[in-house]
C-alpha cells in the first residue's frame, strides 16, 4: 500500500516504477520493485491539477486543467 497526499487521476507502470497523476500534488514516481515495500523517488510539482498522464521511454507528459497545457518531465 502507498498513501498519496491528493487524489490519483491517473496511473501508468513502466519495469518497476507506477507514475502517478496526483490531482493538486502533480506527479509521483513510486518504485515497486518490492512491491510490499513502495518507496517514493520523485515528485514534480505543477501550479494546476494533473489530470492525465503518458509515459514513453524516459518521459512524462502531464496534462493539466485551467489551459495549462502538458508538461513533459524527464523522469530518467
Amino acid at each position: 500500500t502507498y498513501n498519496t497526499s491528493s487524489n490519483i487521476l491517473d496511473i501508468e507502470s513502466l519495469n518497476n516504477f507506477v507514475y502517478l497523476a496526483c490531482q493538486e500534488a502533480g506527479l509521483q514516481i513510486i518504485d515497486v520493485t518490492v512491491p510490499t515495500t513502495p518507496v517514493l523517488r520523485g515528485t514534480y510539482n505543477i501550479l494546476s491539477t494533473a489530470i492525465r498522464m503518458k509515459v514513453v521511454d524516459t518521459l512524462a507528459y502531464l496534462a493539466s486543467d485551467n489551459y495549462s497545457g502538458v508538461q513533459i518531465i524527464d523522469v530518467s
